[in-house]
Order: C-alpha cells, then sequence, then structure tokens
C-alpha cells in the first residue's frame, strides 16, 4: 500500500510540474527584414500537447507603439485553429507577452503553423535562422522546430519558408501544457481509489 501511495504522489506531482511550457525558451537573433505581413515559424509537437495562451516576444511590442499584434495558429492545411491579440500590457513571461486562448490540442508529428501580425504597419523582426547563418533557438524538449514562415500582407495563414530547417521569425510564441497519457490518468485514478480506500480503514 505504502509503494502505491509513493507512485501515486510521484505522478500527481509530474502531472504538475508539466503544467506550463514555452515553445521558445531562448533565442539569439540576427537581422531578420522588414515584414508587412504575417511573420513566424513551424513546428511538431513530439507528445500530445494543448496550447493554453499566444503571445509575441516583448522586444516586438515594445518597439511598435500601443497597438496590438494578432496572433494566430494553424494546421498545416491552413485553417485556423486559434487566434488573440497580444499587447504591450499583457502578462509577461520570461521574454515573450501572453493572451489565453480557449485550449488547442495538437497531435504529436503534425505541423504547425504560428504567426503574428501588426495592423497598422509593418514591423522589424529578427531572424534565427539555419545552424551556422546567424541566431539560434532553443524549443521545449517537446517541440521540434520546423522553419521561417511569412505572408507577404495581411494577418493570414503563413505558409511563405524562409531560412531552412531550424529557422523562425522571432515575432510569436505560445504556451503550453503537457496532455498526460491514458494510462498516466488511469494509474492516478487507481491510486487514488487506493488512498480512499485506505482512509475509509
Amino acid at each position: 500500500m505504502r509503494i502505491v501511495s509513493l507512485c501515486v504522489i510521484t505522478l500527481i506531482g509530474r502531472l504538475t510540474v508539466q503544467a506550463a511550457s514555452e515553445g521558445i525558451v531562448s533565442y539569439v537573433g540576427s537581422d531578420g527584414g522588414y515584414v508587412t505581413g504575417t511573420a513566424g515559424w513551424t513546428f511538431e509537437p513530439l507528445a500530445p500537447i494543448s496550447v493554453t495562451s499566444l503571445g509575441c516576444f516583448d522586444y516586438i511590442l515594445n518597439g511598435n507603439g500601443e497597438s496590438p499584434m494578432s496572433v494566430g495558429l494553424w494546421a498545416s492545411n491552413g485553417s485556423l485553429l486559434a487566434s488573440n491579440s497580444v499587447s504591450a500590457t499583457s502578462p509577461l513571461t520570461d521574454q515573450s507577452r501572453y493572451e489565453p486562448i480557449t485550449p488547442v490540442t495538437l497531435t504529436p508529428g503534425l505541423t504547425y503553423h504560428i504567426g503574428a501580425f501588426y495592423p497598422t504597419n509593418g514591423v522589424t523582426v529578427l531572424l534565427a535562422a539555419a545552424p551556422g547563418n546567424g541566431g539560434s533557438v532553443s524549443t521545449s524538449p517537446l517541440i521540434q522546430l520546423g522553419t521561417a514562415v511569412y505572408e507577404a500582407s495581411g494577418f493570414a495563414f503563413p505558409n511563405l519558408a524562409q531560412g531552412g530547417p531550424g529557422a523562425a521569425f522571432l515575432v510569436p510564441n505560445f504556451e503550453f501544457a503537457a496532455v498526460p497519457e491514458p494510462a498516466s490518468l488511469a494509474l492516478t485514478a487507481f491510486g487514488l481509489f487506493i488512498l480512499a480506500v485506505r482512509r475509509v480503514r
């Protein structure tokens, strides 16, 4: 009984620790030019994740006045999964500001596009290019970075690639929670049941 109790406590602790992460954790950027449309990057989840907030790097928001950035998350077929507006007053986490969305669960192995658009005018952005070509990006261990993408005008699906594998236009970001595996949830439920039975005794 005592061993089962310890396993349950460990599992619950692991689920709690994995509650919040960022897509891009840190970056070093080089000049990415001037973008008048939607700029961002592609990625593949390496495990089931639930995107809970969309954000924008703070350096972009602080340099572009009061207008908010429109940030979107798209599937690879161009369908918009979620969007929100992020401003210089949105809550700051590390190097990005975020606004919550209705959580969206993403499937491992599929490609997703995230992009941001400044409606008043274009923005000068940083580009983390493929390794050895300027800049670098560190992502969450649950994210595989794809490439930098953009759309020439307006808030739209950014599907024009630039920079090769491992590149990103450093404009949007996102927060997510790991989705517990069904087996872990079942084991947790079983452990809680055992604890309840033990408590009744």
